[in-house]
């Protein structure tokens, strides 16, 4: 490798080291390649970095640079998921600690690559979706004015309910027994809204500078769970529009999806029988946004995302009564197809 390359891969990790730490909200990281490193990662395969989360010091041997794009990125995520683990739990959390911060701060969901030794490599499985990252941004561009110019009052509890969701600065006012918790990567907008750049602008701006948490009013939404069709109409929906798109996280995936017959004859799979065989692949490991709870908000999708803006983690949304219903019936029901883990979420997700 050509000492340009070498440059060249130094600074696409710190890159996409620095932007993690700021979407965490975690200070500016410092990057260093230490030749210990590179003879511990000699003796075991499977070591490639490690992290002083108090001084956001991150060390990585310098094998780190012939990794791919999957494995690099699982690899960054999970050592900023120790920060971000660290700061929220204390310097006695777990391992699987560290990948829950990953998929609920960062968005990647993380596998592990048994081609290393112990446990595996991270891989990064799933990756944030193009949606809220976009949206979030828009805020940058807007003028930030005054709530009441674009009518926004507070809360009021006897028409809107008085249950009460607390995020970090803001209070979600919705009603009790109808609220689902989210993640940033898990909203879409509904089609065709159009957001004002000003009005994401102001709410960001009151979330922000507020001196006490600031009440507002829970969206609405509509759940459902990520699929191959609804990644295919997703995929054509955004070809028409020119908006973010759900992912089997493999681009020849994602083009078979859309046109079987074209995808062959362009020589991304040598059979049918071999893509559906890929497809089947990437929906038993989740890969890209399959199996995704996603929530596409119908209702408020400027305080969602203005709040996502602000660095909220969580977004409370009321759900849908025939949604709420089939989700709550999923996980009752003798034949649910839920696996532990999924019903965890899934429960986890029900306020």
């Amino acid at each position: 490798m050509t000492r340009t390359q070498q440059s060249r891969r130094r600074t696409a990790i710190y890159r996409e080291l620095a932007e993690m730490a700021k979407r965490a909200g975690l200070p500016v990281p410092t990057v260093s390649f230490p030749g210990y490193l590179d003879r511990v990662h000699a003796k075991n395969r499977r070591r490639y970095a490690e992290v002083v989360p108090d001084t956001m010091d991150f060390r990585f041997a310098k094998a780190t640079w012939d990794l791919d794009a999957a494995h690099r990125r699982g690899l960054l995520a999970h050592e900023v998921g120790h920060c971000i683990a660290h700061r929220e739990i204390g310097p006695q959390h777990t391992e699987d600690e560290a990948d829950a911060c990953a998929l609920q701060v960062l968005g990647v969901q993380m596998e592990y690559d048994a081609a290393w030794p112990g446990k595996g490599l991270q891989m990064a499985a799933r990756t944030n979706p193009t949606y809220y990252e976009s949206l979030a941004a828009h805020a940058e561009y807007g003028d930030a004015a005054d709530l009441e110019d674009f009518g926004f009052t507070p809360a009021v509890e006897e028409y809107y309910g008085d249950a009460k969701y607390y995020g970090r600065n803001v209070i979600w006012v919705g009603t009790e027994g109808e609220m689902i918790k989210l993640t940033p990567v898990q909203l879409v907008p509904i089609e065709g809204n159009i957001f004002d750049f000003n009005k994401l602008a102001t709410l960001r701006a009151a979330i922000e500078n507020s001196d006490d948490r600031i009440e507002l009013r829970s969206g609405y939404a509509a759940m459902s769970r990520v699929d191959p069709d609804s990644v295919r109409e997703s995929i054509e929906y955004a070809e028409d529009n020119q908006d973010g798109e759900l992912t089997t996280g493999d681009e020849d995936l994602d083009a078979w999806l859309v046109d079987p017959r074209g995808a062959v004859a362009d020589g991304l799979y040598r059979t049918q029988a071999e893509a559906k065989a890929a497809l089947k692949d990437a929906v038993r490991r989740k890969q890209g946004h399959l199996g995704m709870w996603i929530a596409q908000v119908r209702d408020g999708n400027h305080r969602a995302f203005a709040a996502v803006a602000a660095g909220e983690r969580y977004v409370y949304l009321k759900v849908a009564d025939n949604d709420l219903q089939d989700m709550r019936a999923a996980l009752k029901g003798e034949r649910s197809t839920f696996t532990r883990a999924e019903a965890r979420e899934l429960r986890d997700m029900l306020e």
